[in-house]
């Protein structure tokens, strides 16, 4: 697959994922106010400037190696193995992807503290199966890894 059409994806993961966060960083917000009344959530994050770092490109490389790495390794290695007909890899690769992505966004959401709403179990779920998603179709850990870092970014230094 040509490097363009990766970017594209990219690009089009990165859109429906900010798309998202309009729409339900609202939400978020009213449950984070009811749970913690005249806190901001950077107050309540704090992170140090090490902390920063490894939010924007540490983790997004352990969590997807360990997510969409796994969803890599069981779709494209282990499938092919067994002799199973066309119309059922795709409906195994995309249960993948729905387990992972929601296991992203549970393992968030029992971190406790601003992640601890449902709102941000659906929002994380949402963007692990968009990023499974993206790995799937670029057949690489770089473009989901990119992706996550560069929500990150936006997350810790502009979406405040």
């Amino acid at each position: 697959m040509r490097i363009r059409k990766k970017f594209v994806y990219l690009l089009l993961v990165l859109a429906i994922c900010y798309i998202l966060n309009l729409l339900i960083t609202p939400w978020y917000n009213y449950d984070f106010k009811k749970a913690y009344p005249g806190e901001k959530i950077s107050q309540k994050l704090n992170l140090t400037k090490l902390q920063k770092i490894y939010a924007c490109v540490g983790a997004p490389i352990i969590e997807e190696i360990l997510f969409r790495g796994t969803l890599l390794f069981l779709a494209l290695i282990f499938i092919p193995i067994f002799d199973i007909p066309k119309k059922k890899k795709d409906i195994i690769v995309f249960l993948l992807i729905l387990v992972t992505g929601i296991a992203f966004g549970l393992i968030h959401y029992s971190n406790g503290g601003v992640y601890h709403f449902p709102s941000a179990l659906t929002l994380l779920s949402l963007h692990g199966i968009l990023f499974g998603w993206l790995a799937i179709k670029t057949k690489s850990l770089f473009y989901p890894i990119l992706a996550h870092s560069l929500i990150n970014v936006y997350a810790i230094f502009i979406g405040k």
